[in-house]
């Protein structure tokens, strides 16, 4: 979007007047001038009132208008700025009545214009905030990374404009007005002549969304400059006559691309245009641009049907449990006639063990010259399963890949790097990468966790955010805590430390402009564990569910298939009741075998879940009556954990001693 906080105008003298609306609010004697020529020309004291006593609701009025705000068909709003609940920033949407004139109004000023003169007019202005992943400079024209705003309370106005001395005088008239010569920066504005039968003078205002950037012009042609690339822009061009009456033209263009923006003419999805996929997975759909070489090809997406399949903003494809049938569709920002649509049929989802891949990073960008190595992860490997896997890259000539999964960016474009296994070709995954000339900003971020969050003494928070554009180049950040005695931050995690109110500031290393800001409430722990002892302390009637995790390696000459684990749990109040049936012990349902990219193979296994509720003094002792492992020979305990996740506060963890489990 434009910027709107102009400090300069500027206007040659000649035919042409120029205009530079990156710098208008230059208030000067001059322009205070020629504003009370604009609102009161032609008007003497027996002609107009100061302050136009008509105007008596505009006691019930929060704005308050001076004279000079207010003519016969305009009225300029001014208001003091609105700050958001956690100091976001803020933009203002006008209503006049009932309907809204204008979104996002980046100042604090606007002229509202093509008024009745003598009438009563009321609306109001609502300030809203504007989330940081958002810039303003793309509000215009980028709307799908947006989100919701919050609106703060509503600044009313109530007024009345003046009433013409002479009602019956005649009105100019015109009836042409082009914008011609548009570029990136800049436009040519002409207009016919106005005529008008009584002979007066007209002189021609020039209105750009809503904010008065030319008075009394005589000639017919204006030349904006400095303006925002590839931008809507709207206005009005007013005639005013010295009789006081005028007449509005409206106009609107919109400026070309910026310069070193090479526009999208097509492009095909690399996994071409159906596939299958199971269900309740991810998988990215990567589009491969026309020209290689665009720049400018940000997609919008859409579902068929939701209940199936989910896309977001970048391409990412979940499905659901639901099997069917599905079309995502992709289309260019700038051009919404380019688009491409893409089938996909959700089968059933991989069963619980069976081996699958993830390739990673997901979506990146590297330069000319650069080198970025592509990560496996491989899961549920089996012993005798083998490593072979292999890259490829869907263009060379833009990205190579080598056989350790090292890419070097050659050439401006888009590919995909693809892994798959040489004994299993349907063990494949693929990654998106770009390769760019000059560095990817990041441009804001998106936040996993409500703001403020409140964190219980001894919490953690990860603070990385989801970093926009995501295949920014350099995604490097700092992280600022404003009261480390109350939140300290270590390798982008906080820590709760002592109750009370702080923040943290997430800051791009490249760029310091693009900064959030997150509250963070920390409040006093309700609940402890001894690990000594098992006492369990929380509120009472507290609902508590616990869980049992394990961590162990395999030998990696082993060919067992699986191991199993059995455990039992007791919970007793404080006067030695048992609360847990204590009939069976509970197995380890989940045994996920994975291999890390060195070859060594380890197993996360969890139990089923048990639940109960706290009693009424908030006291109980938990302790583990058994842990059993078998084929111990192959599997080699390192961490057994005993997850305890209450309602009302923070999750405890209870170690379990490795040397207690019972080896089968």
């Amino acid at each position: 979007m434009m910027s709107k906080k102009q400090s300069n105008m500027q206007s040659h003298n000649t035919n042409v007047n120029h205009y530079s609306f990156a710098m208008k609010k230059y208030i000067t004697k001059s322009i205070l001038f020629l504003s009370i020529v604009l609102l009161g020309i032609g008007c003497s004291e027996d002609e107009a009132d100061p302050i136009n006593p008509d105007n008596e609701n505009s006691e019930n009025s929060d704005i308050q208008f001076e004279d000079n705000d207010i003519s016969f068909n305009l009225v300029n709003l001014k208001w003091s700025a609105v700050s958001g609940p956690n100091n976001e920033e803020v933009v203002y949407d006008i209503y006049l009545g009932d309907t809204k004139i204008k979104d996002s109004n980046e100042d604090t000023d606007y002229t509202l214009t093509k008024l009745e003169a003598n009438t009563e007019y009321s609306g109001r202005i609502v300030p809203k905030t504007v989330d940081s992943k958002t810039s303003l400079l793309n509000s215009k024209t980028n709307h799908k990374n947006a989100k919701e705003s919050i609106e703060l309370d509503p600044i009313s106005f109530i007024v009345k404009t003046k009433q013409f001395a002479d009602p019956s005088a005649p009105t100019p008239e015109i009836s042409n007005i082009t914008v011609n010569s548009i570029i990136n920066n800049g436009a040519t504005l002409n207009w016919d002549t106005a005529t008008i039968s009584d002979g007066s003078q007209i002189t021609y205002n020039i209105y750009l969304e809503g904010d008065l950037i030319a008075n009394s012009l005589t000639n017919n042609t204006y030349i904006f400059e400095n303006l925002e690339p590839k931008t809507l822009y709207k206005g009005i061009l007013l005639a005013i006559s010295t009789n006081q009456k005028s007449v509005a033209l409206d106009f609107e263009f919109t400026t070309l691309p910026s310069s070193d923006e090479i526009p999208l003419t097509g492009f095909a999805f690399f996994r071409g245009a159906s596939i299958s996929y199971p269900a309740s997975d991810w998988l990215q759909l990567i589009p491969i641009f026309s020209p290689i070489d665009a720049n400018a090809v940000d997609l919008n997406w859409t579902s068929s049907d939701e209940s199936i399949a989910t896309v977001d903003e970048s391409g990412y494809v979940h499905t659901k449990p639901k099997i069917g049938v599905i079309t995502i569709t992709a289309s260019s920002v700038d051009n919404p006639q380019i688009t491409q649509s893409i089938e996909i049929t959700v089968t059933e989802r991989i069963p619980n063990g069976d081996r699958f891949i993830s390739t990673q990073p997901r979506r990146s960008s590297i330069l000319i010259g650069g080198v970025q190595k592509i990560q496996i992860n491989d899961f549920n490997v089996k012993p005798d399963d083998i490593r072979d896997f292999v890259f490829t890259s869907s263009d060379p000539s833009i990205a190579t890949v080598d056989n350790d999964g090292n890419v070097a960016g050659v050439a401006l474009g888009t590919v995909a790097i693809t892994a798959t296994s040489a004994s299993n070709p349907d063990l494949t995954d693929s990654v998106m990468l770009r390769v760019v000339k000059d560095p990817i900003p990041i441009t804001g971020f998106i936040f996993y966790y409500d703001n403020p969050r409140s964190l219980f003494v001894g919490q953690q928070q990860n603070l990385y955010p989801k970093i926009l554009p995501v295949d920014a180049t350099n995604q490097e950040l700092i992280f600022t805590s404003t009261n480390p005695s109350i939140l300290e931050i270590s390798r982008g995690f906080a820590k709760a430390i002592t109750p009370g109110n702080t923040s943290v500031i997430i800051t791009s290393v490249e760029d310091n402009s693009i900064s959030e800001t997150r509250g963070f409430n920390v409040i006093a722990d309700p609940i402890t564990l001894n690990q000594n002892t098992g006492l369990y302390t929380a509120p009472a009637n507290s609902e508590v569910v616990m869980q049992l995790f394990a961590y162990l390696d395999v030998d990696p000459q082993s060919s067992a298939q699986f191991t199993e684990m059995t455990i039992q749990y007791s919970v007793k109040d404080s006067s030695g009741t048992e609360l847990l049936n204590q009939s069976n012990p509970t197995d380890i349902v989940q045994i996920n075998v994975s291999e890390n990219p060195d070859g060594t193979k380890y197993v996360d296994a969890y139990a089923e879940a048990i639940k109960f509720q706290m009693p009424a003094d908030g006291k109980v002792t938990i302790s583990i009556v058994e842990v059993r492992l078998f084929n111990s020979q192959d599997f080699f305990l390192q961490q057994l954990d005993l997850d305890i996740t209450n309602n009302q506060g923070p999750r405890k963890t209870l170690t379990i001693p490795i040397d207690s489990v019972i080896l089968d």
